[in-house]
């Protein structure tokens, strides 16, 4: 194929031509000349022959033809930022440069390559490790996210280390939208905003107390299967550390209650924030799922029913499912109940009513287990069940400072949905509530 040469007293030249940015050595262009043959245009000869499409320059009289396998023969005018020829071999260029697609060579000569053009580029200089630029732990937010993907930039590994976070990536039983096995990602990402991470009310950080030990590695199977798995290792970690708990869906609650229960020898006391009351006796069918660990953990006697505290609720239901907390003996203060309360002094009689029958019973071990649909969809859209008429990000983080005090052995927060979020309200909302209940127990040395 031959491009006319574009000088004054030139004509074809019979050679194959790069036509690029950058590459003027090439293509025999001049300075004056080199804006317009970088800017050449698809059209077709006027004339005889109007079905043959052709390379132009933007002068009526430098064309050259290209096969007609090339365009389409149809629609609107394309006007790429360049176009070129292809070598008929794949050699390095003369001095050194690279072109960036190999050549595609047919009979006859090279063909044009429009939809992936060719240009030279500099051979790639070796770089050491040493020249990488690297993060540390002054850099702010999302920039440390791929030397610090622990939550909070916790370490991997801290010996000795009294809390530790683990990610229960697992959605098998939502049934809404799934995408909560998401969870546990989104939410370490979204904590690395946290800074220094020093709490405002608390006035200390996890660092040097918290150990990220990753997600769990869980068989993506049936339901049983995953719990099978799960507790054992439960198990092993509660052993060592403060454990918080990222879902995951909310069936991953009833096997580390189970495993909670063994360690601790008794029953625990549980404070529940959620939009759903879990306490079905069936999964839509199924013996067990994400909505039935309530009235399994009460049936199985994991949790002491009268210290079962449910906050939030608020979806429609029967009245058995609704009720079954407090049918035996536990309080619910649904989310209508909360309605215009937002600082701790209107907040007081949840906050005391909670605390004195905790203290009434022994200061018992307690558990929270939060659902982030707790929240209204505004505070967190990033659901797979989310339910108008929730409580507010103050609500939650008003309850868990107040609540500071308690017995707190472990929490988890699940069903963050990331598919669903828009500008990780959720993951950020998730992400706040574990720093604060994490930095509650640091500060008071437990």
């Amino acid at each position: 194929m031959a491009l006319r040469d574009g000088r004054p007293g030139q004509g074809w030249r019979s050679q194959a031509t790069v036509v690029g940015v950058g590459a003027p050595d090439q293509t025999g262009i001049n300075g004056e000349q080199e804006a317009d043959h970088t800017r050449m245009v698809v059209g077709r000869r006027r004339g005889a022959n109007r079905d043959q499409p052709e390379v132009s320059t933007g002068t009526p009289e430098t064309t050259a033809p290209i096969g007609p396998a090339v365009l389409p023969q149809s629609g609107p005018r394309v006007r790429p930022l360049f176009a070129a020829t292809l070598p008929a071999h794949r050699e390095p260029a003369a001095d050194g440069r690279r072109p960036v697609c190999p050549a595609r060579v047919r009979p006859g000569g090279p063909r044009a390559c429009l939809a992936a053009p060719t240009f030279l580029l500099p051979t790639p200089i070796a770089m050491t490790d040493a020249a990488l630029p690297t993060a540390n732990a002054d850099t702010f937010a999302y920039l440390n996210s791929a030397t610090h993907p622990g939550f909070a930039r916790a370490p991997a590994c801290l010996p000795g280390a009294p809390f530790a976070v683990a990610g229960v990536a697992w959605d098998g039983s939502v049934t809404n939208r799934a995408g909560a096995r998401f969870g546990p990602d989104a939410i370490r990402r979204a904590s690395h905003m946290l800074c220094d991470a020093t709490h405002p009310v608390f006035d200390v950080a996890p660092a040097g107390h918290l150990v990220d030990i990753g997600d769990l590695a869980l068989p993506n199977t049936a339901l049983d299967t995953m719990r099978g798995a799960l507790m054992p290792a439960a198990r092993h970690l509660i052993a060592r550390h403060h454990m918080l708990w990222l879902g995951g869906d909310h069936s991953i609650t009833l096997p580390l209650l189970r495993a909670y229960r063994e360690h601790h020898g008794r029953p625990l006391a549980v404070v529940h924030f959620d939009a759903h009351c879990d306490t079905w006796t069936d999964h839509f069918g199924e013996p067990s799922g994400h909505g039935t660990w309530v009235y399994e953990a009460i049936q199985e006697g994991l949790v002491d029913p009268s210290l079962f505290t449910q906050i939030g609720i608020r979806s429609s239901g029967v009245r058995a499912a609704r009720e079954y907390v407090r049918d035996q003996g536990g309080v619910i203060h649904t989310a209508r109940d909360l309605r215009g309360r937002e600082n701790e002094d209107q907040l007081r009689a949840v906050i005391d009513g909670v605390r004195n029958r905790l203290h009434a019973a022994g200061d018992v071990p307690v558990y929270l287990s939060l659902d982030i649909d707790c929240l209204d969809p505004a505070f967190a859209p990033g659901t797979g069940t989310p339910e108008p008429g929730g409580m507010t990000s103050a609500q939650v983080l008003t309850l868990l400072e107040a609540w500071s005090d308690l017995n707190w052995v472990g929490m988890d927060l699940c069903e963050v949905a990331p598919p669903y979020d828009h500008a990780e309200l959720t993951a950020s909302a998730a992400a706040v509530f574990v720093w604060t209940y994490l930095c509650g127990r640091i500060a008071r040395g437990v």
